[in-house]
């Protein structure tokens, strides 16, 4: 059981309160410091490193960093095929159309920007709004269909999604080539889970796509048949999963 807090009286005692806190921890973030630089010059106390013993550990640092990098391009990858089976069954089951969300990806057609501000934010969505909400949304579906949003393309569909509208080939080519470009500007170099990310950001308003189709999408654009040659920039050890190799577009010669 908990038991309350006795009040303090008086002065405060050196060290306490918020500042006192915050002197502590920097107290400690210096001593972490000063320990690791002692670890990287005499290793674990069995005495002086080498400098062979000191690139060994920077390697080993170093490979650390890019695993955990890695793994955070992997989640964001997941999450991009995730949204992209999600879409599709929004689609398929109530009819939302769709629209171009400025940071990438998209958003359901309907919703006012205020209201996506309120839900991604802490405040509560008033009860009004969300009332409203289907009607909004299932106006804008009627909207899209009006207006014929390539329901049926002059081309065929190549990679098609069950229930809703697939990719012809000239979608899939300016997905790669869009999502190429779009993640060449976001890293200097990036792997190829990053680049599936922005090839599922870059998907047309009123198509869909599926996760194996954004795999053969991002392997496809690898091998450069979106027309922008692709070149491997490093290699992290024997080939293992997840794949750690780097890439970048093609510099002029």
């Amino acid at each position: 059981m908990l038991t309350p807090t006795p009040a303090v009286t008086g002065n405060p005692a050196p060290g306490s309160g918020i500042a006192g806190q915050a002197a502590a921890r920097h107290r400690g973030h210096a001593a972490k410091l000063r320990l690791d630089l002692f670890a990287n010059r005499f290793g674990d106390g069995r005495g002086p490193m080498t400098s062979r013993d000191r690139a060994a550990r920077l390697r080993r640092q170093a490979s650390a960093r890019s695993a955990a990098v890695v793994q955070e391009a992997v989640r964001g990858a997941a999450e991009a095929i995730a949204c992209a089976g999600l879409e599709a069954g929004l689609t398929r089951q109530f009819g939302v159309a769709w629209v171009r969300r400025p940071g990438g990806g998209r958003e359901i057609a309907g919703i006012s920007q205020d209201l996506l501000d309120q839900w991604s934010g802490p405040g509560s969505i008033p009860a009004g709004a969300l009332a409203s909400l289907p009607e909004k949304v299932f106006a804008a579906a009627r909207a899209a269909a009006r207006h014929g949003q390539a329901d049926t393309p002059s081309e065929p569909i190549v990679y098609p999604v069950p229930g809703v509208r697939g990719l012809t080939e000239a979608e899939a080519w300016q997905m790669m080539a869009d999502g190429l470009m779009s993640v060449q500007a976001e890293k200097p170099t990036w792997t190829r889970y990053d680049l599936l990310r922005h090839i599922a950001w870059s998907v047309p308003v009123y198509a869909f796509t599926t996760g194996d189709t954004l795999e053969a999408l991002t392997g496809r654009a690898l091998e450069g048949a979106a027309g922008i040659r692709v070149e491997l920039v490093s290699r992290p050890g024997p080939l293992t999963q997840p794949d750690g190799r780097r890439y970048r577009i093609e510099r002029r010669r």
